[in-house]
């Protein structure tokens, strides 16, 4: 199983500690959609794996000193 996977296992768990018992179906429902909507909006906002800032100072770079620089979106078909 993926990390993704087990961080979301892992806080589903503690958050049906937390409650122990719930009523009925949706209600254990909602709580796990409220978990994932939360993991949704960390991704969505904060979770990057490439910062493209980097990218495009190091393209910048190269471009001043004169080196070509060359990528799939320059290229044309």
């Amino acid at each position: 199983m993926s990390n993704v996977m087990e961080r979301l296992n892992e806080e589903v768990h503690r958050r049906v500690c937390v409650i122990r018992i719930f009523p009925n179906r949706a209600s254990a429902l909602r709580q796990l959609g409220a978990v994932l909507l939360e993991l949704h909006e960390q991704w969505t906002t904060s979770h990057r794996y490439f910062d493209m800032a980097m990218f495009w100072q190091w393209r910048r770079e190269h471009a001043q000193a004169g080196q070509a620089v060359h990528t799939s979106s320059d290229q044309t078909a």
